[in-house]
Order: structure tokens, then sequence, then C-alpha cells
């Protein structure tokens, strides 16, 4: 009985370092530079073998402009965008199974969302806007 407690003491650093070791090469960051000025500008995260996040500075200016968030089954459910380069995000789409439901963004660029699109089966079904700045849509067109 001795002997046995005695390897399970033992066993456990070992099980325990390899769970570490395990994480660590599980989760990790490969950047690339696309532009090849010596400077990252797209960054994958990957968990175990699977991309879960892409960050890119598509203009090369140092700041990040578009953001990916992907499913275990690497489908994008998730988009996040600077789309006028100003530093700030304005723009997020979210995905379900691959196929856009929702688009919504600051088209005024002053942090807050004013446009809700939509979508089912890439069609465009339903447009709220916030024409008044309340945060509130109060113009709605249907398809």
């Amino acid at each position: 009985m001795r002997k046995n407690r005695y390897y399970i003491f033992m066993l456990i650093p070992i099980i325990l370092s390899m769970f570490i070791i395990n994480r660590i090469v599980a989760d990790m960051v490969v950047t690339s530079d696309l532009n090849k000025d010596g400077k990252p500008d797209a960054w994958s995260y990957i968990s175990g073998k699977v991309v879960t996040r892409q960050e890119l500075d598509v203009n090369f200016d140092g700041k990040v402009d578009s953001i990916y968030v992907y499913d275990n089954n690497g489908k994008v459910k998730e988009e996040i965008l600077d789309t006028n380069y100003d530093g700030k995000m304005d723009n997020w789409r979210y995905y379900d199974n691959g196929s856009l439901t929702l688009d919504e963004a600051d088209s005024t660029y002053n942090g807050k969302i004013d446009v809700w699109i939509y979508v089912d089966k890439d069609r465009v079904y339903e447009i709220k806007k916030d024409t008044n700045g309340d945060g509130k849509p109060d113009s709605i067109t249907k398809y």
C-alpha cells in the first residue's frame, strides 16, 4: 500500500507538467509580416489545431483594422472592422454556421451603432436606422 502511495505522489508532478506543456503548445499566437516591412501585421490565435481568432492591420499603420473570430469548425462567427481606419472599430458582423445574420455599423463614426442590417439565407430582410442619435432605431425598412 505504501508503494502505491509513493508512486501516486511521484506521478502527480509528471502529470501536472504534461498538462502545463500541453497548454503552452495548445494556445499560441502566430504573427505574419504581410508587407515585408519587418513588423507584424497579422496575428493568428491558435488553440490546439484550430485558429480561433485572427487580427489584421490591412493598411499597415500599426493598428488592428480587422478581427475575425472563428467557431470550432473554422467558420467565421464574428467580424469586427475599422472601415475608415481611424483606430476605432465601427462595424460588427455576426454569423451563424458561416452565414451572415446581422451587420451592425456606426455609420457616423461617433462610437454608437446606428445601422442594423438583418440577413437570412444571404438576403437582407430588414434594415433599422437610428437617425436622431438616441441609440434606438427610428427608421425600419422591411424587404
